[in-house]
C-alpha cells in the first residue's frame, strides 16, 4: 500500500505493490488485480504488451474471471509464487482522465512501467482474449447480426450507469433495425428492457 499527499489529505493506493521490487525487468512476475470484469479485459492489454516487449520473462496472473486467461499464450498457468506478486491497477491513468486523452487500454501497461521503471511499447487498443478451437467452431448461441448491451453496473459508480428506462427507449427505437442482446447473470433481468434477447450466465 502506498500513500500520496494530495493537498492536506492523504490518498491511499490499495493497488500499489506490497512487495519491494527492484527496478528493471524481472525474471518472473505474477501480475495481480481483483477489480471488475471490464478492468480485467483492459489488463489483458498490459500483459500482452509486457510479454511482447520481454518474451523471456515468466508471467503469471491473478484476477477475477480467470477463465478469460484460459488460452492466453502469454502466461504460465502453473506459476504460483507469493514472492513474485506485483499488484497493478488502472488508477494512475484513470485518475487523470479529466486531463489526459489516453485510452483505458494504456492503463495497466503504464502502471507496470511506473512500478518496474521499464518501457513497454503500446500494442493494439483492444482486449487480448484467446479462444480455443472448440469455441471458434461452436454454433452461435444467437444468430446475428446483433448488438450487445449490459444494463446496470457496479453500485457506487452511478455516473457509469445509464438508466434502465433510457435503455428501454434505445431498444424500442432500434427493435425493427437490429437485434439487441442483453448480457448478464441469473436474476439480473427482471427490470431490464423488453424486446431483446438475453444471454444469461450463472
Amino acid at each position: 500500500m502506498s500513500l500520496e499527499i494530495v493537498g492536506s489529505k492523504v490518498k491511499v493506493d490499495p493497488l500499489a505493490s506490497e512487495t519491494k521490487w527492484e527496478e528493471g525487468v524481472p525474471e518472473e512476475v505474477i501480475f495481480h488485480n481483483r477489480q471488475a470484469l471490464g478492468d480485467i479485459m483492459m489488463m489483458t492489454c498490459g500483459i500482452r504488451d509486457f510479454k511482447k516487449a520481454y518474451p523471456n520473462v515468466r508471467v503469471g496472473v491473478r484476477s477475477v474471471a480467470m477463465h478469460m486467461w484460459d488460452n492466453s499464450p502469454h502466461i504460465d498457468h502453473t506459476f504460483n509464487d507469493e514472492r513474485k506478486v506485483l499488484k497493478i491497477g488502472p488508477s494512475f491513468l484513470t485518475n487523470k482522465s479529466n486531463m489526459w486523452n489516453l485510452h483505458f487500454a494504456n492503463a495497466f501497461r503504464m502502471d507496470i512501467e511506473r512500478k518496474l521503471k521499464i518501457e513497454i511499447p503500446q500494442g493494439p487498443i483492444k482486449p487480448d482474449i484467446w479462444f480455443s478451437q472448440e469455441e471458434f467452431n461452436r454454433p452461435p448461441l444467437i444468430e446475428g447480426p446483433y448488438w450487445t448491451i449490459v444494463v446496470g453496473g457496479e453500485p457506487g459508480w452511478t455516473a457509469k450507469m445509464y438508466p434502465s428506462e433510457r435503455w428501454q427507449e434505445v431498444v424500442s427505437l432500434l427493435k425493427d433495425k437490429i437485434q439487441i442482446v442483453q448480457l448478464g447473470l441469473s436474476g439480473h433481468f427482471e427490470k431490464w428492457p423488453e424486446r431483446y434477447s438475453k444471454l444469461e450466465g450463472s
